[in-house]
């Protein structure tokens, strides 16, 4: 079993699963908490639909059920696709968030997340704050000394959560959206230690 060295802890593909998936479920008793798979594009579309401003926003157009299909697997290049996890948070058998997060990505010792959604009833209302603050708890507990994610500079509901969160502006970039326009990138960063 090849063994990758995160942070000061050793990662393997099968503790990435496994453990991570375990302590955030015990940390998060407040949902069910299960790895996403194809199978529940279902569910995360009906989450999507939840968030057309996200989507209007971030992609200039309304969510898509291939969008679903996309997050659920792709990856940056290169990347170990044992190492991207997109997690959903469950309560009474209902979607009610989701986390796609890389585990050391772009370094070893970054905990990336890569979506961080609620069910759109449920935004501003402090879930989001607690449902991020005990992921990072079981972040930091397996070795990430640092959080890494990029906004869309136009998403303000966004940029105030992070800011709010303790993440800062490291640098922007530009990503070219399916329908050929661009959007302006806030890469943004938080010591977690």
């Amino acid at each position: 079993m090849k063994k990758d060295i995160i942070g000061k802890v050793e990662f393997s593909p099968i503790y990435g699963v496994i453990g991570m998936i375990k302590k955030i479920q015990k940390k998060c008793s407040d949902y069910q908490v299960k790895t996403l798979s194809v199978t529940d594009c279902g569910e995360l579309f009906e989450l999507y639909q939840t968030n057309p401003d996200y989507f209007e926003i971030v992609e200039a157009r309304p969510p898509k059920l291939e969008d679903c299909l996309n997050d659920l697997t792709e990856c940056p290049p290169s990347f170990p696709k044992e190492k991207k996890f997109y997690v959903g948070f469950y309560q009474n058998g209902k979607l009610q968030a989701v986390v796609d997060y890389l585990m050391g990505y772009p370094e070893e010792e970054i905990f990336y997340i890569g979506l961080f959604m609620l069910e759109g009833k449920n935004r501003a209302k402090g879930y989001g704050r607690k449902l991020l603050t005990d992921v990072l708890d079981v972040a930091i507990d397996t070795g990430f000394t640092r959080l890494r994610l990029g906004v869309v500079s136009k998403n303000k509901n966004a940029m105030h959560f992070w800011i709010k969160n303790g993440l800062k502006e490291i640098r922007q970039v530009t990503r070219k959206r399916d329908n050929g326009t661009e959007a302006e990138i806030i890469v943004m960063e938080k010591d977690l230690v």
